[in-house]
């Protein structure tokens, strides 16, 4: 009886501290490219904290057009971006 209490109470304390040991990662602010923008807002706030799988997307002014593989990047839970940051090309 002894030892399933200290075990149970061990398997608690263990719980408790996995639970204070595991901190949130955010991803860094995107940089707006020349002649274009990125939504949400928060994407770019440099006081926000960016949380996993907030996806922001790229667009340009009128007369120009994006240019990379990804229109969209996302956080992941590691706190690198998933994807490639396009630029905004003239017409």
């Amino acid at each position: 009886d002894e030892i399933v209490r200290h075990l149970t109470e061990t398997k608690l304390a263990a719980k408790v501290i996995c639970v204070l040991l595991v901190t949130e990662i955010y991803c860094p602010v995107l940089e707006v490219p020349f002649r274009g923008k990125v939504t949400p807002v928060i994407c770019t706030d440099d006081r926000a904290n960016i949380r996993r799988n907030t996806v922001c997307s790229y667009g340009c002014e009128t007369g120009h057009h994006l240019v990379g593989d990804d229109k969209v990047l996302i956080c992941q839970i590691d706190g690198m971006w998933k994807g490639t940051v396009p630029f905004c090309k003239r017409m």
